[in-house]
């Protein structure tokens, strides 16, 4: 065979080896392209719900507020302990109780007959809920003030009321984490200043932590701190 001949035969075999090697090359980028979409989109599928369900989470009309605002108030100096004690009483530096340590289990939104106790509503107060306590002695001033806070925006997803033996007769204290209000009569506008003001705001490090209140409903449960 001439060797011209040879040598274009042999050119061309090493230009389809060529070709088969670069083809080769292709797919396996190609393959590993594809497996690293597949990787990103798996990743993707398993932590976006629950961020998405932390930040489109409803607030269910809390304000977020970071802040104490002058004039709604007095703001308290709050306690240097916010942990759990179940089953301790706790001594609080304020009447009634606006920061500290509290037990683990909260209570649920509502209106209530029988005096909650300052360590379970603490809690609440970490939650960003809104807690009025009355020292009311006739009936129909308690029922005027039931009236008063069924009226309140979002008050079955912000408000606790209840009775307060340790406040002066016939007061009324509205309290947010650090910060109280007192009513020497049932101050409908003042109470709902306070209320639309403070409610689902994130003042201690609990809400901060999450950027947003908690609400009182469901049922309250223990969480560990």
């Amino acid at each position: 065979m001439p060797d011209n001949i040879q040598s274009k035969k042999t050119l061309q075999r090493k230009d389809r080896r060529e070709r088969h090697k670069t083809k080769g090359k292709t797919r396996n980028y190609l393959y590993l392209a594809i497996c690293l979409i597949i990787a990103i989109l798996i990743t993707l599928s398993l932590f976006l719900p629950s961020i998405t369900s932390t930040s489109n989470q409803p607030n269910q009309g809390g304000t977020n507020r970071a802040s104490y605002k002058s004039g709604v108030g007095i703001s308290q100096t709050l306690m240097e302990s916010a942990k759990h004690k179940d089953g301790i009483e706790i001594d609080y530096n304020t009447v009634p109780a606006s920061s500290g340590d509290h037990w683990s289990v909260w209570v649920k939104c509502g209106f209530y007959n029988e005096e909650q106790k300052e360590e379970n509503t603490v809690h609440n107060l970490e939650h960003g809920n809104i807690v009025l306590y009355h020292n009311l002695s006739q009936a129909s001033k308690i029922q005027e003030l039931r009236e008063v806070t069924n009226d309140l925006n979002n008050s079955k997803d912000w408000l606790i009321v209840s009775p307060l033996e340790s406040l002066p007769t016939e007061k009324i204290s509205m309290v947010a984490w650090g910060v109280i209000q007192t009513f020497d009569t049932i101050d409908k506008s003042g109470i709902e200043k306070f209320f639309e003001t403070y409610k689902g705001n994130i003042f201690s490090e609990e809400t901060r932590s999450v950027g947003r209140g908690l609400p009182c409903t469901g049922t309250p449960t223990s969480m560990s701190k």
